[in-house]
């Protein structure tokens, strides 16, 4: 059709198809591509062109990322679904234009064809002609407006360094490569640790690892390239050749993306070497809205429109979270820390300022932490040479003020370590900061070595020299850090937690130490720190194996307690103290008069009472006195019940089943376990299975750790229902632990199970278990008494069962010496296993249990009952006596229908 002088294309006509494929990609297919094979695969399946509508798929990063080599790889694994295949330099709209036209030509649409008509004959070929449009390094979705086919069976990919296209143009956001194949970039094989050291610094960027290997192939070494970059790195970066296929260096790629950013915004400048100085995974929008007022980015329009600015040219990345955050390339941060011109000290002290009003604002200070150090690890040097007393405030209420998760703890000792440092290498800090300094390295120390890393007191010892240099004749500030120390290297026993293990010199060490801090404090300076000193005091003389003695020294610091306002505090400690040296007696007489008495000791009522309440159950159930702790457990239900939690009421109730089992009341055992089966935190095999398929994600030690424990409860809980799958989960189990002494512990507990629910029994998983209690002690007397009881059953096996009742007394006695309840029980098991005269040695476990237990209890009538029957022959006159005592014991206790209280009958019905 012709109107004057002008051609007029129908653009809805259908217009034939090619007679031959048309392509164009300026690179071959490159040999040496790695490390992309999950982005490929993602890539290839987008790359599908639909009917008649167009599929456009972008591809965004940073510069040098590798986007345009991932485009050219995929359109050559995909060139067979297409009829056309075109590469379009998409800077400018200018080489946009000059791409379509030479398409044109190529395709015959005449000998100067505009880009309209080019772009229209795509949108109308008949015959559904496939074609794929590659735009690569767009500018913006501006820059193409009018340039883009809309219709057509094809696909238009776009790679771009903007970070936010509109909904028509999907975005696949391209990472750095892995570790692995980033170190094969640079060595073309098997990867060295020198060149997994400088990926590493290069952030795993494909151009600059591309750059280097380059450099390294004409003859380079790995290594000393290394020291180049350690040394000199813009320099050693900047001056590698542009690769054919890029025209730019990374330092060219960074500073031309800044320049971009901070046309569109200035102030970008300045966010872009804050966040150059942050940790380069995560900065969430939090902290940089806690900047100094007098701050420009402090104003929230110029920030959002500087974030803004640097997420266009893909400066930084948007990361997911539950909170709003920006993570920026290892290799930008290094490059605009090395090439910005911007004062670096005073963005520095915007960023210390910045996380100090964060961890104040900080609701769970833990939270904080970790964030906080990851930060300053980033910029420390800056930070310490810039602002030294600042950074230490900083790292000093990152180490003091949080409370510690378990993967903080690391940061926190990392914090205080670097604190001291700094005050120890800085002249501008005095003797009182560097004693403060170390005194906050030992506290996170203390932390650490809570989950059992080991404890360096070299800090402590300094700060007590300090202290003497400046005061020779003592003083209360050199109590109260030797007390600390004393405290530190023999740590006070508890009954609830695993005993300490602490050398005779330690102890004696602390014994020394804490004499010398009560020396030092007069009658009323100091009086709690004095009551406190003198309860480690007779923790440590009972340790050293002066068990009398501390009672003695616990007596006077009841009858102290008494004359201050510390009564309770200090009675609960001193009876979980005695508990764990084995006296329970003494232990019941120092909370028995406070059993039904309500606490009144403000806020801490609750919580004293329920210690109260722990102490006396475990008194009672030590001497087997089953309706003591009945009234205890039902006291705590009909006393606090409105206040209870459902995992409180459920603790409660299997204190009263505990009570109730040794009291032979099976009805209301019963009940009980019909209650505990409705428990609503009990996790079922579905609940253990879902967990741990959670943590199976998470690749950290502490994560396998629990999977390994998860595995074990699960073999457990298969035993009822599917003893194959039991089996399988439980070898699973077995195979993943390692070195952690607490797994170990479970996994014999495990064997136990396993071999108490095999059909038909075999003393194999028994076995198991005596082995790994043979290398991992810890915990091991309570677990042979259940292995010796499974031998009797499995195998009839009694002589195997005494010697490991045997061997179970000798490990308690060589933690607790040999007046210890736990040693009289297991030798009293091993002399019910075997055969011949123990006459002596049951004597023995009496005057044990006398001491530890008291004579007016169930246990030491059991013990009596089984010395009487020893002594029926030889000396009838004590059996019966003996014997008339227990029944009046265990009757009263127990009732007359009870099978100990049967066992020890009346001598007028013998």
């Amino acid at each position: 059709m012709m109107i004057g002088d002008h051609n007029v294309l129908h653009l809805h006509q259908p217009q034939p198809a090619p007679a031959r494929p048309v392509w164009r990609i300026p690179f071959p297919v490159d040999p040496e591509f790695i490390g992309r094979d999950t982005e490929m695969a993602a890539l290839i399946e987008a790359l599908e062109p639909g009917s008649r509508t167009v599929v456009n798929q972008t591809i965004s990063g940073l510069g040098g990322i590798g986007k345009t080599q991932l485009a050219a790889h995929a359109a050559h694994a995909v060139a067979d679904r297409f009829r056309i295949v075109w590469w379009i330099e998409a800077e400018h709209r200018t080489t946009i234009e000059a791409s379509l036209q030479e398409l044109g030509k190529a395709l015959d649409f005449g000998k100067n064809p505009s880009t309209t008509e080019v772009l229209a004959r795509l949108s109308s070929f008949e015959d559904a002609a496939e074609w794929l449009l590659i735009y690569d390094n767009a500018e913006s979705p501006q820059s193409l407006r009018g340039l883009l086919p809309t219709r057509g069976s094809g696909v238009v990919l776009i790679t771009t360094r903007y970070h936010d296209w509109p909904a028509w143009a999907p975005v696949f956001r391209l990472g750095p490569l892995s570790d692995e194949a980033a170190a094969q970039v640079l060595t073309k094989g098997s990867p060295s640790q020198a060149a997994q050291r400088i990926a590493e610094m290069f952030g795993c960027l494909p151009l600059a690892l591309r750059q280097a290997a380059a450099q390294i192939e004409a003859g380079l070494p790995l290594e000393t390239y290394e020291q180049m970059l350690r040394s000199r790195f813009v320099e050693a970066v900047g001056s590698a050749e542009p690769l054919p296929d890029y025209n730019h260096s990374v330092v060219d790629v960074v500073v031309l993306a800044s320049s971009a950013a901070a046309a569109v915004e200035p102030e970008s400048a300045r966010l872009l070497l804050l966040l150059a100085l942050l940790d380069p995974d995560r900065v969430d929008d939090g902290l940089l809205r806690h900047v100094p007022a007098s701050d420009p980015l402090a104003d929230p329009l110029v920030l959002a429109r500087s974030i803004a600015a640097l997420k266009r040219f893909s400066l930084v990345t948007e990361v997911e979270g539950a909170t709003r955050a920006y993570a920026m390339h290892r290799l930008t941060q290094e490059v605009v820390r090395r090439t910005v011109g911007s004062d670096h000290a005073e963005v520095a002290e915007t960023a210390l300022r910045a996380l100090n009003r964060t961890i104040g604002a900080e609701s769970i200070p833990a939270r904080a932490a970790v964030p906080a150090v990851a930060h300053l690890r980033n910029f420390i040097a800056v930070a310490r040479r810039d602002h030294p007393q600042a950074t230490v405030r900083l790292l000093t209420a990152v180490a003091s003020r949080t409370i510690p998760e378990r993967g903080a703890l690391s940061s926190i000792v990392w914090a205080a370590r670097t604190a001291l440092d700094i005050v120890e290498t800085d002249r501008s800090f005095s003797d009182s900061d560097l004693l403060s300094a170390l005194m906050c390295v030992h506290r996170a120390e203390k932390r650490m070595s809570a989950i059992g890393s080991p404890m360096d007191t070299t800090p402590i010892r300094r700060a007590m020299a300090m202290e003497l240099r400046r005061e020779p004749e003592g003083s209360a500030a050199l109590a109260t850090l030797q007390l600390e120390l004393a405290g530190t290297i023999a740590p006070q026993p508890r009954w609830r937690r695993p005993r300490p293990v602490v050398s005779r010199d330690a102890l004696t060490e602390a014994l020394e130490l804490t004499r010398s801090a009560i020396g030092q404090w007069g009658d009323e300076e100091g009086r709690d720190a004095v009551q406190e000193a003198r309860l480690l005091h007779a923790s440590i003389t009972g340790r050293l194996g002066q068990v009398d003695e501390a009672l003695a020294e616990y007596s006077g610091a009841i009858a102290s307690a008494e004359n201050d306002g510390t009564l309770w505090r200090h009675r609960v400690t001193i009876a979980e103290e005695i508990l764990a040296f084995g006296r329970i007696a003494t232990a019941r007489t120092v909370v028995q008069p406070w059993i039904a008495q309500p606490v009144s000791d403000g806020g801490f009522s609750a919580f004293l009472q329920r210690q109260i309440d722990d102490v006396y159950f475990a008194c009672a159930a030590g001497r087997l006195d089953w309706a003591e702790c009945l009234k205890v457990a039902e006291s705590r239900r009909s006393s606090r019940m409105e206040s209870f939690t459902f995992r409180e009421d459920f603790a409660s109730l299997r204190l009263m089943r505990t009570a109730f089992a040794g009291l032979e009341r099976w009805a209301e055992v019963e009940k009980i376990d019909e209650r505990l089966a409705r428990e609503p935190g009990r996790r079922t095999l579905e609940m253990l299975h879902e967990e741990r398929l959670q943590w199976e994600q998470r690749d950290t030690p502490f994560a396998r750790e629990l999977v390994t424990l998860l595995l074990l409860q699960e073999a457990q809980a298969l035993t009822a229902v599917d003893w194959d799958s039991a089996v399988a989960t439980f070898d699973r189990a077995r195979s993943l632990v390692d070195g952690d002494a607490v797994t170990f512990h479970q996994l014999a507990e495990a064997c136990l199970v396993m071999a108490s629910k095999a059909r038909p029994h075999s003393p194999e998983y028994v076995d198991e278990c005596l082995d790994i209690l043979a290398r991992h002690p810890e915990g091991a007397p309570s677990l042979m008494s259940r292995a010796a009881e499974l031998y009797v059953e499995i195998a009839g096996d009694y002589a195997t069962a005494a010697k490991l009742e045997f061997s179970a007394a000798a490990l308690e006695e060589q933690a607790h010496g040999r007046v210890f309840p736990t040693v009289a029980e297991h030798l009293s098991n091993a002399v019910r296993y075997s055969s011949g005269d123990h006459v002596d040695l049951l004597e023995e476990i009496l005057e044990i249990a006398a001491v530890c237990v008291g004579e007016e209890c169930p246990r030491w009538a059991g013990y009596a009952v089984d010395l009487a029957e020893a002594l029926t022959t030889t000396d009838p006159a004590r059996a019966r006596d003996l014997l008339e005592r227990a029944h009046r014991i265990l009757s009263g206790a127990y009732g007359p229908g009870h099978s100990a209280t049967k066992r020890a009958y009346r001598p007028e019905e013998a």
